[in-house]
């Protein structure tokens, strides 16, 4: 459903303004009005107190309505068309017009703003070690006799395991000597999934000068 409403303005006699929901080709008594399509509105000079043919036309001039408007010396004349009839006594038989001369320029709209797309979101780190595969690490370096066969383990395990640095202090922690526990930090530290906390380390090792030489690893 939808509708154009014609009224004349209540201080002048003849004043006709012609408001549709969209741009179309308005003809009074024959003459073609032009307005700007962006209003949607075209009002009309004083016409002559008596009736007016008014004609609405899509924009191939096929006409959508028709009527005569009787447009008296005061007051108002209101016309609606709903888009199948229009409330008026008198109806005027359709007619074809010619393509009528353009005169508004079309509107001008500004280009859209382009967003920026959002940075994909950075792909996930390596994960550290369950819990469970952990303990039974733990539980073959306790089960090694020598601190080599330790020390073996703890290579075996980061060369295909990513730990962090509490599974790396335990490691640490038990190996038997030095040279050992300096060696578990130098083969898992590039498998340390959380390397800004390796300061944690220092308690792991039983000389604080090993801890110091074994943080320069990170």
């Amino acid at each position: 459903m939808f509708g154009f409403l014609f009224s004349l303005e209540e201080a002048y006699a003849g004043n006709l303004t012609v408001t549709t929901p969209w741009p179309v080709n308005v003809y009074v008594d024959g003459a073609y009005f032009p307005y700007n399509p962006g209003t949607l509105t075209v009002t009309l000079g004083q016409l002559q107190p008596g009736q007016h043919r008014v004609d609405v036309t899509d924009a191939n001039n096929a006409v959508l309505g028709s009527t005569m408007v009787d447009v008296p010396p005061v007051g108002v004349a209101p016309l609606v068309y709903d888009g199948t009839f229009w409330m008026q006594q008198t109806v005027a038989p359709p007619v074809q017009y010619a393509q009528p001369v353009q005169y508004a320029q079309p509107v001008q709209y500004a280009q859209p703003v382009q967003y920026a797309q959002p940075a994909p979101a950075p792909a996930p780190g390596p994960t550290a070690m369950s819990g469970d595969s952990f303990e039974k690490l733990m539980a073959q370096i306790q089960a090694a006799s020598f601190a080599d066969g330790k020390l073996g383990v703890v290579r075996t395990s980061c060369a295909r395991n990513h730990v962090t640095i509490d599974q790396l202090a335990r490691m640490v922690s038990a190996m038997p000597y030095s040279a050992e526990q300096k060696g578990a930090v130098e083969l898992c530290a590039q498998k340390v999934v959380d390397p800004e906390n390796a300061f944690a380390l220092s308690s792991a090792f039983s000389y604080p000068s090993d801890a110091t030489e074994a943080l320069r690893n990170f």
